[in-house]
């Protein structure tokens, strides 16, 4: 598998947003034409395709995809990644239609249990795919920060999906700090994630008010020690070293932009809570 490099610098990260980004949730919704693009070039041409020119309107779309998903199939790895990256775009598929949340967390239930096991050489092609798809062809970091919303509906829908997701978030750290990857299954993904957020320097982040890119990298660990069994995984000697070293980070950067208020609520709501917590339901901090 080809090794792949984000260049971090080449995406906007101007956390200055206007009320218009705020009221857009910093993203784009998918369109019929992106769905129809998408599938046209994938591996699930023939399996869902035809439904997409035969119905346009959002809900019963989301009804047929998960009638033809829920049959006896055999798919490839490949499908199954198309698949995993068509859960993510469905998540914001005309995203102004508020009354299919309940269809597009159901469509990617189904996905998530197709099957129960992958290697993990095929869990992480798959996240790799995802990477590929909606990490470096974008130009804002918003939308990296839009496709990390979609995690909690990921990480909740089965544990070979928790997998997948947690390796995603683990290449994008890596990336981030250009660092070895470390995807190993288990206690080590939370201590190798941890590893990598120490390498990053905040008090220049926060300085040169790259307050969005703090928010991704945050998000990015944060959504990792809220899956409930990282955090039985987890030693309490390294649950408090988190603690303790998201704590200084909280308290040393400025909360005066939208996301330096955003980064100070999730270091309190999400990752501190987090990981100070066995026994809520997985993601539900996120």
């Amino acid at each position: 598998m080809a090794e792949i490099s984000l260049n971090i610098s080449q995406i906007s990260m101007s956390s200055q947003l206007s009320n218009e980004e705020d009221a857009k949730c910093f993203c784009d919704s998918y369109t019929y034409d992106d769905l129809k693009e998408f599938l046209a070039d994938s591996s699930l041409k023939k399996l869902l395709l035809p439904y997409v020119h035969e119905i346009t309107l959002a809900k019963p779309l989301f009804t047929r995809f998960i009638q033809a998903l829920s049959c006896d199939l055999t798919l490839s790895v490949d499908q199954l990644c198309d698949l995993y990256i068509l859960s993510i775009i469905m998540m914001t598929y005309q995203e102004e239609d508020q009354l299919i949340m309940l269809e597009r967390l159901k469509l990617v239930e189904v996905i998530g249990n197709l099957t129960d096991h992958l290697d993990l050489e095929d869990i992480i092609f798959i996240a790799f795919s995802i990477y590929e798809k909606f990490v470096i062809s974008i130009d804002r970091i918003e939308k990296v920060i839009a496709l990390l919303a979609s995690m909690p509906a990921i990480i909740r829908a089965s544990a070979l999906a928790a997998d997948i997701a947690v390796s995603l978030l683990l290449i994008i750290l890596a990336k981030y700090t250009k660092t070895p990857r470390g995807l190993e299954m288990g206690q080590k993904q939370l201590e190798n994630g941890f590893n990598m957020i120490q390498l990053i320097d905040w008090q220049h982040l926060d300085v040169s008010g790259r307050h969005a890119e703090m928010f991704m990298v945050i998000k990015s660990f944060g959504l990792i020690i809220n899956c409930r069994r990282m955090r039985e995984a987890c030693p309490d000697r390294v649950g408090n070293e988190i603690r303790e070293y998201f704590l200084k980070i909280s308290k040393s950067i400025d909360h005066s932009s939208t996301y330096g208020m955003m980064v100070e609520r999730y270091i309190a709501y999400c990752v501190i809570r987090g990981v100070c917590t066995s026994n809520t339901t997985p993601t539900d901090l996120v």
